[in-house]
């Protein structure tokens, strides 16, 4: 006659050291892979006419309003316009062009285009296409076509301060949907000539933001949380192995 024991928890245990395991290599994952979050706020501009980039603290207001909203009726504002609103007491008092760098952080490393991908119509990946419809979703667009749910475009043309006086650098971002599939995803930089253009140029105008955004349980707090757990599960399974031992003889179940 044989005798078998089954030492009860052990699977609970090991079970659990697989988890924390699977957890933290997706928690090291999504600290890896995750991009700033955008939050849409209200201004005297209009609801959701600024978007925050918690990642830099910045406040961008949508590119396309700069064009038509001067206080003063223009119905189309020029480059000279906008920076004559930038001044005390103006329009736009308080925000200035954005400089190519701090756009280049929100493009990347905030909305997450891929800078090997994006520069050019034919090697936008699908990461890319989703980064444009994110990123146009928040900063809205200032010129498009087709209202379909299955065939619309929707351009952000803008312009920013490339450094030169005088001569502001222009980018040029798409996105759209043909059918099911996302379109779109390309960054196009580059010299705008200021007294030609049909459609009318947006502006990306920022501001150091004053909102102050709650941070969110870092990955040390998480981290030791999880350890925590781990150790109490596997303190409470020693304890219930060490009143087993006491306990085989019961534990014991004939084997024929």
């Amino acid at each position: 006659m044989a005798y078998m024991w089954r030492p009860v928890g052990c699977t609970k245990v090991h079970n659990l050291s697989r988890l924390l395991a699977s957890v933290l290599f997706a928690l090291f994952a999504f600290v890896q892979q995750s991009h700033a979050t955008f939050i849409s706020l209200d201004s005297e501009y209009g609801d959701g006419s600024i978007t925050l980039d918690t990642a830099t603290g910045l406040e961008w207001i949508d590119p396309w309003l700069p064009i038509v909203n001067t206080g003063s009726g223009s119905p189309v504002n020029t480059y000279n316009d906008v920076l004559g609103e930038l001044s005390a007491g103006g329009r736009f008092d308080g925000f200035r062009f954005a400089r190519g760098q701090e756009l280049n952080t929100l493009l990347y490393d905030s909305a997450g285009f891929d800078q090997a991908t994006s520069l050019g119509t034919a090697t936008a990946s699908d990461n890319d296409k989703i980064a444009a419809a994110h990123l146009i979703s928040f900063f809205d667009h200032t010129f498009g076509f087709g209202d379909g749910p299955y065939d619309n475009h929707r351009i952000l043309d803008a312009l920013y301060d490339s450094g030169d006086v005088g001569q502001p650098g222009g980018v040029y971002i798409s996105t759209g949907v043909h059918g099911a599939n996302l379109t779109g995803g390309s960054i196009t930089y580059y010299e705008p000539v200021l007294d030609d253009n049909p459609m009318p140029y947006g502006y990306w105008l920022v501001r150091e933001s004053t909102v102050q955004v709650p941070e969110p349980p870092s990955l040390l707090m998480i981290l030791i949380g999880l350890c925590v757990m781990y150790f109490f599960n596997n303190a409470s399974f020693n304890v219930r192995r060490a009143g087993l031992k006491n306990q085989r003889a019961l534990s014991c179940v004939p084997s024929i």
